[in-house]
């Protein structure tokens, strides 16, 4: 293993540090640096070999350790911008699985601000906090991501939320990302005798944004129902 580097290559040894980094596997890609990095670099090669050991320590999603390991860098690689953020996404990915619901939510704020696809996992795993503040927070922050994972999760969310007042948030995100592929879901709860009054308002303003036209099926059901507004919708 010593030897690694003059044996293979430094891009091969590179290589095989990402490799394992894409695996997610922290300990050996940092078994993989410790063997080469006293191998005679390039400049650019020695900036690529300290982000990939960033990377790699940042999957312990111990920001302590990497702070550590940053300040113990020269000053050239501290101004690194791309170390800094990957450095600042541990500390939003560590926020997201705290304890304290404060902490999750600006986690979940922060990363939604950078409209970065990092931001899409700390996104999900809001949605699916066991805490309703934190649900209905991260709700607020992914309108703005029409990414097909967040659309799949917000979908999801709909048909297993239980909580009134998720279940209104969520009808206002699918509205607000005119999300097509719920329309059979809307139209289930606009014709369900038990889904209250206010989630029924809620889901006919979704059902309107979403929905290009309406099946003779649909229609039949909506002219069908009890309720007077969604007849009228069935009638315009």
């Amino acid at each position: 293993m010593g030897s690694l580097g003059a044996e293979e290559g430094e891009s091969a040894c590179l290589r095989k540090v990402e490799a394992a980094i894409l695996l997610g596997d922290s300990d050996a890609a940092l078994h993989l640096i410790e063997h080469i990095k006293t191998q005679p670099w390039s400049d650019n090669e020695a900036v690529a070999l300290f982000r990939l050991q960033v990377q790699a320590l940042a999957l312990k999603r111990d920001s302590g350790l990497l702070w550590q390991f940053w300040q113990g860098s020269s000053k050239e690689l501290q101004a690194d911008s791309a170390i800094l953020e990957e450095i600042a996404w541990v500390h939003l990915r560590e926020g997201i699985h705290s304890g304290s619901i404060q902490q999750k939510q600006e986690a979940i704020t922060a990363a939604a601000a950078t409209q970065h696809k990092n931001a899409i996992p700390i996104l999900i795993a809001g949605l699916r906090s066991p805490s309703i503040a934190v649900r209905l927070h991260a709700l607020t922050q992914v309108q703005r991501y029409p990414d097909d994972a967040i659309r799949k999760e917000v979908l999801q969310m709909l048909q297993d939320e239980r909580h009134p007042g998720v279940r209104l948030s969520i009808l206002q995100v699918i509205a607000s990302l005119k999300m097509s592929e719920a329309v059979e879901d809307l139209y289930e709860i606009l014709l369900s005798q038990e889904t209250l009054r206010e989630e029924k308002f809620r889901a006919l303003l979704a059902y309107v944004e979403v929905c290009d036209h309406v099946s003779p099926k649909q229609l039949e059901g909506l002219l069908s129902g009890k309720d007077y507004t969604l007849s009228m919708l069935g009638c315009e």
